[in-house]
């Protein structure tokens, strides 16, 4: 989930580990809470939401009316496209990725079950310390499902990192992925012998007087030529004509 609002990158749930349950601990911000403790203490309905695993969800003879979340291994996909396209109780499932495993060809075996609509969260935890190597990994694994519109959403973990930084990677995945705007998205071209004006220079220009404006794509071309076709989708564009223009 850069030229952001904070308000604009909150997630939408937070999940509670049993032990951080207390008395209304996030206010208004909906949560996700094991099937468990769901079950045995009396939170508000529309406010907390139970998880379960596959086998407990199949099983569960109390289910909340409003959202289910459904913890599915890579090992289950196949049990869960069978019995959870058949189900009417309003429910989400989370997909675990395991890293470097075969969790890609596992999931197919879901999404290719046309019946199955239910909404889709990707779970993931990775244990790289290293920022920068936290970012690609996450990325490499997990932009693919949403740009091939497989899931809804992302919980990504790491025990290692900033507390901030998981939700953040997961904001820029969703971003760059187009599966979901939360700050203005930049287009440039790398300049050739066409450009006639200082780029970097204009962009970071352009930059500083237009980030506040959200869910927006804008453009900064090099040149007349190829300029309007590359910035074709963009909401507004700024195109080299000539010298100095």
């Amino acid at each position: 989930m850069s030229g952001s609002d904070d308000s604009e990158q909150e997630p939408d749930l937070v999940f509670l580990p049993d032990h951080m349950l207390v008395q209304d601990p996030q206010g208004e911000k909906k949560s996700i809470v094991s099937a468990e403790a769901w079950m045995l203490d009396d939170y508000p309905r529309e406010m907390y939401f139970p998880l379960y695993d596959l086998p407990g969800f199949l099983s569960a003879t109390k289910t909340s009316e409003i959202m289910n979340f459904i913890l599915i291994r890579p090992e289950e996909t196949g049990m869960a496209s069978d019995h959870l396209s058949k189900t009417d109780t309003p429910c989400c499932l989370v997909y675990m990725h395991i890293p470097g495993n075969s969790s890609r060809e596992q999931f197919l075996k879901l999404s290719g079950n046309k019946n199955y609509r239910h909404p889709v969260l990707i779970q993931a935890a990775f244990k790289d310390s290293d920022p920068e190597m936290f970012r690609i990994r996450a990325a490499s694994e997990l932009s693919w499902y949403f740009i091939d519109g497989h899931a809804d959403g992302i919980w990504l973990d790491n025990p290692f990192a900033d507390p901030g930084l998981p939700m953040e990677t997961a904001f820029k995945i969703l971003q760059a992925s187009r599966a979901r705007m939360t700050e203005t998205e930049y287009i440039a071209c790398p300049s050739c012998g066409r450009t006639l004006f200082n780029i970097q220079e204009t962009l970071a220009r352009v930059k500083t007087a237009t980030s506040h404006l959200k869910h927006l794509k804008i453009a900064v071309m090099g040149c007349i030529v190829n300029g309007p076709g590359e910035m074709a989708d963009a909401d507004y564009g700024y195109v080299g004509s000539g010298k100095g223009k």
